[in-house]
């Protein structure tokens, strides 16, 4: 498997695989044919800075007591069910803040 971008951290890893002329932006667990595609990409460079905001992202996420949901393609609140779609993790505008900010807001609700 050809792969653009990875990097490996103590649970997870992040990937980018081209798939034709896309990127898939992948999420994997010990097993690489058990993770999940956060994104499909149209750009490699999209997927590649996507790939390295995730993991900060994921690390809030998991603080506010989110888990990630790969059959909705969300973050999932523990206790409320609350989602929030990866797609605002992988604006290329999204700051650790900005989606700090976003989660407390969804939890404010």
């Amino acid at each position: 498997m050809q792969v653009s971008y990875r990097q490996v951290y103590e649970k997870y890893t992040i990937a980018v695989i081209p798939i034709g002329d896309k990127y898939d932006l992948r999420f994997m667990l010990k097993d690489p044919d058990r993770g999940f595609r956060i994104e499909l990409c149209d750009s490699e460079h999209y997927a590649v800075e996507g790939a390295k905001r995730f993991p900060e992202l994921y690390e809030i996420a998991l603080k506010h007591d989110f888990i990630i949901s790969p059959a909705e393609g969300c973050f999932k609140h523990k206790v409320t069910g609350i989602e929030i779609d990866f797609t605002y993790a992988m604006d290329m505008d999204c700051t650790p803040r900005s989606f700090e900010q976003l989660i407390l807001s969804r939890l404010s609700l």
